[in-house]
């Protein structure tokens, strides 16, 4: 029988360095969705705002919200997203605490407003369950590759 050599059980021979590498691409991919998401949560609210019959919430639904109110929340949680979305890129660990914590709020939003708009509050629920995947399980890899000083590969080596 075959004896591979890897650096620990079960790693598929990768080391330690492509392990973080993948963990930085994907929470490279996480900020980026979380741009996305901000994005989709200003055209969400712009929408409520604009005409207030956008969204027809069913009559027996538990929250009554004002639709211009509830459009108004969208706008400012997606601006919300977008900054934090922005310092997530820096690798601070304040930065994707925040993430973790807006995200985590805009997915319960979602779940919230799914029976007023079914598809579109599906769909914003994966996006989010998606960053926060990347943001909790690979954040430390990505902290610690952006923060290494001058070992850094994403720093301006003169």
């Amino acid at each position: 029988m075959a004896h591979y050599e890897s650096s620990r059980p079960g790693s598929l021979g990768m080391t330690h360095e492509d392990t973080i590498n993948i963990a930085s691409g994907l929470i490279l991919f996480g900020a980026m969705m979380m741009m996305l998401l901000g994005s989709l949560h200003i055209l969400a609210g712009i929408a409520a705002v604009v005409n207030e019959d956008f969204y027809t919430p069913r009559l027996d639904y538990a929250f009554d919200i004002d639709t211009t109110l509830w459009g108004w929340i969208h706008i400012v949680g997606g601006i919300a997203i977008m900054v934090v979305s922005i310092a997530v890129f820096t690798g601070s660990s304040l930065a994707r605490n925040l993430a973790i914590g807006i995200v985590a709020i805009s997915a319960v939003w979602n779940f919230v407003s799914v029976p007023v708009y079914p598809i579109w509050s599906l769909m914003m629920l994966v996006l989010c369950i998606g960053v926060l995947w990347a943001l909790l399980v690979h954040g430390k890899d990505f902290s610690s590759l952006m923060n290494e000083g001058d070992n850094s590969p994403y720093r301006d080596k003169d």
